[in-house]
C-alpha cells in the first residue's frame, strides 16, 4: 500500500470507515460516486487517484481501495462490532 493511503487510513474516523464500508461492499446505485466524493475530500488521496491514465486504471484504483478498507476494517475489529 502507498504511503498516500497509509496515511489516509490512519485519519479516517471509525464513521467514515464505516460509511467506505458499506459502500464498497454493496455497489449500489450512487455508491460509487459516494465513495469518489469521499475520497476526493482528502488532497492527497485525489491527487494519488488523478494519476491514472485512464478510466479503466482509475476503477482498478479505487478497486484496490476497496481491499484496503476491508483490511482496515479488519484491523480495528469494525467488522465484529457490526455484527453484533
Amino acid at each position: 500500500m502507498s504511503e498516500v493511503l497509509k496515511e489516509y487510513f490512519k485519519k479516517l474516523t471509525d464513521e467514515q470507515l464505516n460509511f467506505l464500508r458499506v459502500r464498497f461492499r454493496q455497489r449500489l446505485c450512487g455508491d460509487l460516486s459516494d465513495i469518489a466524493v469521499e475520497l476526493a475530500k482528502d488532497p492527497d488521496v485525489d491527487a494519488w487517484l488523478k494519476e491514472s491514465t485512464s478510466a479503466d486504471e482509475w476503477f482498478q484504483m479505487v478497486d484496490r481501495l476497496g481491499v484496503c478498507v476491508d483490511r482496515e476494517v479488519n484491523r480495528r475489529g469494525q467488522d465484529e462490532a457490526t455484527r453484533k
